[in-house]
């Protein structure tokens, strides 16, 4: 029954946001003018909305599949160690190349890795596999986005295929002075991406508090999960 009614939570969001996509994307498309500034004034103020960054964001908003990243390596000597496994230091560098053009890909903009989640390699990759990385935005805040990465090593003589591991990345979307900047904020299509949506905030408390940026009395959702809705308010 548990298990029935968390799904079924996931459902009845999906709903709503299958009501409410075709209006965002209808908006966005036919209304260009409310989200693109005008002589460097933002034409939705003439509207008589909100003087908000926010408000630009979310008429820009995009799904996970528009930021969906794959990339393939083949694993050559140069990449292995003397075990003739590939190096996990080559393998995060690939996966943080992935990570970055998801990233882009959703912001539009040049973005800096911000962090990255703990990695485990659940099996050793060979000499000759072929290593595919997928990438995808999972949520995105304020100026950062995450971004979920699964790996998977495929040894095509032999046919067999195995993931390897998975993680996410956290990037911060930057300006060409360097400066912050606002990103599009995500709107999940699937029961997948709002598992990953709504588990990113929990992700991200999580990293603050091991950042020193947050208190674990203030990780609202970390307690939530552990405690109960009404023990994390």
């Amino acid at each position: 029954m548990c298990i029935v009614t968390h799904y079924n939570k996931y459902y009845r969001k999906l709903l709503l946001l299958q009501i409410l996509m075709p209006i965002h994307f209808f908006a966005r498309d036919i209304f260009p003018a409310l989200i693109r500034p005008i002589n460097n004034v933002p034409a939705y103020a003439t509207f008589g909305l909100p003087d908000s960054k926010h408000y630009i964001c979310a008429m820009n908003a995009k799904t996970p599949k528009e930021s969906h990243t794959i990339m393939n390596e083949l694993v050559l000597p140069n990449d292995t160690n003397t075990l003739n496994n590939l190096m996990g230091g080559r393998l995060l560098h690939w996966m943080d190349i992935a990570a970055a053009i998801a990233a882009q890909k959703h912001c539009n903009r040049i973005v800096v890795t911000a962090s990255v989640d703990n990695v485990s390699f659940k099996h050793s990759i060979k000499l000759g596999d072929v290593v595919t990385i997928e990438a995808k935005v999972s949520r995105a805040f304020n100026t950062s986005v995450e971004v979920r990465l699964d790996v998977w090593a495929e040894n095509i003589p032999s046919g067999t295929r195995i993931k390897s591991n998975e993680a996410y990345y956290t990037f911060v979307a930057l300006d060409h002075n360097n400066h912050t900047v606002p990103v599009p904020e995500l709107i999940p299509e699937s029961i997948e991406d709002m598992v990953l949506f709504e588990g990113a905030l929990r992700r991200r408390q999580l990293r603050l508090i091991l950042a020193g940026k947050m208190k674990p009395d203030d990780a609202t959702e970390l307690k939530a999960l552990f405690f109960g809705e009404e023990e994390g308010k």
